[in-house]
């Protein structure tokens, strides 16, 4: 039996052919849900954030079989609700057994009646499930043996190793103390005393924290008032932002030393406009998202920690914060500015790109000059020679696709 070594996971299952529609992996997800709630789904891609990965540790009695698995984003432990075959995130921990069969894992609730963590089939009801999300459940083994055949109870845990005691492939040899040489010692100079200014100047695709969905300029257009919505990651130029510091005058840094608050503007690259918002705003009210061709001011504050970073956008002057309609996520769903509040879905990931962007300017790019010969331009130099004195005189004039043979004439001519 493979040894299971406590770390951060990723876990997946590969639903095979006959089981949907397509083949595909699925991802453990904690979704953000409005209110603040949290609900477990399996989701069909991959978009390398916390919510997807989960810390596994050892029942503190020792059994080599039981774990806790903890969501590294959230804090929430997969849980089993009492009576049911419902899995849900709770805060109190719960243990699970793992067992290995041919290098992936069964992951089973403790106790006499115990269900094993599956996928559902997509033919069950999914009402409550939004997007390409899949419901997970329990399922007793003794009525699921058709399934358990398809391998659908069986999960893979990719290490993703966060702990720092993970373990090393080749540790590093013991080096032994060598003996002091007389040289002078060079001290470095001291290092800068560190600030609370995020410098975050950049271009970037800007992501909601718990669906993975991109904010995106409606079409590219650079009308003033067009709407801004989460949609599906396309490296499109209309989903790649500019995010420059605003300029700011002399006369307003701090005489103290002490650094102000740096405000941002976001400029989508395809359209050339800025995220923005109406004018209500202003007075503390909520207001549509939009492109306009007038700078807003953006405060972006950090909210995650340095290892998983994400941030929330508040427009400056006021409480307000960049948020979801509704609380809806989904592709089309419009994005607002609301109160500022705790809840997850005013929180965003920045994920530095360029491909988008450079794609434009290869767009831009000035045409080839045109060559040094131009035939129609050219110059040309012809030596005549006359019949009387022998003497040879030469010319430089401007031909043409086709020289004029007069012209040749003229000239030798007015050398007689």
């Amino acid at each position: 039996m493979t040894t299971l070594v406590p770390d951060s996971y990723t876990i997946s299952h590969f639903t095979p052919p006959e089981d949907g529609p397509r083949q595909a992996n699925i991802f453990l997800t904690a979704r953000a849900n409005a209110h603040g709630s949290f609900a477990l789904v399996g989701r069909p891609r991959y978009f390398e954030d916390a919510v997807q990965e989960w810390m596994i540790s050892k029942h503190p009695g020792g059994s080599d079989q039981l774990f806790s698995i903890c969501n590294l984003a959230t804090g929430h432990y997969l849980s089993r609700k009492v009576d049911s075959g419902l899995v849900v995130l709770s805060n109190a921990p719960c243990y699970w057994r793992l067992s290995c069969v041919d290098m992936n894992y069964a992951i089973s609730s403790e106790g006499n009646d115990s269900g094993t963590l599956q996928v559902s089939s997509a033919r069950t009801s999914r009402s409550s499930i939004s997007g390409d999300d899949h419901p997970i459940n329990l399922v007793h083994p003794r009525s699921n043996a058709e399934s358990q055949s398809k391998s659908s109870h069986l999960w893979t845990l990719i290490p993703t190793f966060r702990l720092a005691d993970s373990p090393k492939i080749h540790p590093l040899p013991e080096l032994h103390p060598q003996p002091r040489l007389g040289i002078p010692t060079i001290r470095a100079p001291p290092s800068p005393t560190p600030t609370l200014v995020h410098e975050l100047a950049g271009t970037y695709c800007i992501k909601h924290l718990s669906s993975g969905l991109a904010v995106d300029l409606y079409y590219s257009l650079s009308l003033d008032g067009t709407p801004v919505a989460l949609e599906a990651p396309n490296d499109g130029a209309s989903q790649v932002w500019k995010v420059t510091k605003k300029p700011t005058p002399r006369d307003l840094e701090a005489d103290d030393g002490n650094q102000r608050q740096t405000l941002y503007w976001i400029q989508c690259v395809a359209s050339g406009t800025y995220l923005s918002c109406s004018d209500k705003s202003a007075h503390g009210a909520e207001s549509l998202a939009t492109g306009n061709a007038s700078p807003s001011d953006w405060v972006i504050e950090p909210v995650g920690s340095p290892e998983h970073p994400h941030y929330r956008l508040l427009v400056e002057g006021t409480n307000l914060a960049l948020d979801i309609s509704a609380g809806q996520l989904t592709d089309g769903t419009k994005l607002i500015v609301a109160p500022a509040s705790g809840s997850l879905t005013q929180h965003f990931h920045l994920e530095p790109t360029r491909q988008a962007f450079n794609s434009i300017l290869a767009l831009r790019a000035p045409p080839e000059p045109p060559t040094l010969l131009d035939r129609s331009r050219a110059t040309s130099t012809v030596s005549l020679q006359t019949s009387s004195s022998g003497t040879s005189t030469v010319g430089t004039f401007l031909s043409s696709p086709e020289p004029s043979t007069a012209f040749i004439s003229d000239l030798a001519s007015s050398l007689h």
